[in-house]
Order: structure tokens, then sequence, then C-alpha cells
């Protein structure tokens, strides 16, 4: 499995799971995109749900320059979760839980392909 299709699948599992429109309160725009709350360098929460909000081409270089304004966006769950996965190097990650890399991107396309099947349904 490819860094890239894995990407796709995380894209479609934020737009299932937060829709279609700008997740910014009040901007009426259709989403261009999907923002990584927490940099897609940190690979442990790259492909994680809760770390994505869809975004208008507008608010979408706001929320690359000001990352507070971005966690903003989300649930105080959700600003939690990823303070506390934030840490984590994938490296480590993978030690601590007993997977390979390959294991780990499995993992999260079946969480991504699960989120889009349970909106679908």
């Amino acid at each position: 499995m490819t860094e890239g299709y894995l990407d796709s699948l995380w894209s479609q599992a934020i737009r299932a799971r937060k829709g279609e429109f700008c997740c910014n309160p009040g901007c009426p725009n259709p989403a261009g995109g999907v923002h990584h709350i927490i940099k897609r360098r940190y690979k442990v929460l790259r492909w994680d749900a809760r770390n994505g909000i869809p975004l208008c081409s507008i608010c979408h270089p706001i929320a690359d320059r000001n990352s507070a304004w971005a966690l903003s966006l989300i649930s105080a769950a959700d600003r939690k979760y990823l303070e506390q996965m934030g840490v984590y190097v994938l490296q480590d990650w993978l030690k601590i839980n007993g997977l390979t890399r390959d294991e780990f991107m499995q993992q999260k396309a079946d969480e991504c392909k699960a989120i889009i099947k349970a909106r679908l349904a």
C-alpha cells in the first residue's frame, strides 16, 4: 500500500466524517481540500481521521499559518487526543504496539474504510 493511496482514503474519511463544506463556522463555501491539523510529517497522526478537517481554499491557508485556530475548529475530545498522540514518533509507536510499518498503514486504511462505509450505510 502506498502513502498516496492512504492519503486519498484519509481525505475521503475526513469528508465522510465532517462533510463537504468548510468547517470554519459561518463560512458557506464548499471544502476545496482537507487540512491536517497536526502536520502530516507526524506520521503517527498523518492518516488519523481525528487529525483532519475539510476547509475551503480561503480558510485552508489560515489554518496552515495558525495551528491554534485549526485546533479550535475540532471538538475538545479530539484536541485532547491529538495532544496525547502528537508526542509519539512513528518508530516508537510501532515498537510500543508491536507493529510493522505495513501493519500500521493497513490499520489506518481499515479505519478510514470503516468511516467511509459507515457514512454510505
